[in-house]
């Protein structure tokens, strides 16, 4: 689990490039202030320099109150969540593909 504690982007997960081409990611996202849901899965894919992200199938039970994005540095790609709420809890499941 991860706790969002602010509106500023939090790390959700990290790979390193060398080892992994891609991501697949299951999020549930609970937002305590609003009792709000949210399901997505997201594809992320390096490319030995930039990432990539595509969130799809999102489902949400109010309205989404967030965005995620990913980066990648010299060795590791990173997913981040930024959150309208300070007060939200995200749980992932993930699976990764070999370079």
């Amino acid at each position: 689990n991860v706790a969002v504690v602010s509106t500023a982007p939090t790390l959700i997960a990290s790979y390193a490039k060398a080892t992994y081409r891609s991501a697949k990611f299951v999020m549930s996202i609970t937002n305590n202030n609003a009792n709000a849901y949210t399901a997505s899965e997201l594809l992320v894919l390096h490319n030995g320099g930039d990432a990539f992200m595509s969130e799809y199938a999102g489902i949400h039970s109010n309205t989404s109150f967030g965005t995620f994005s990913a980066n990648a540095d010299a060795t590791t790609v990173r997913l981040y969540f930024t959150s309208t709420s300070n007060n939200a809890v995200i749980k992932h499941d993930a699976t990764y593909l070999t370079v």
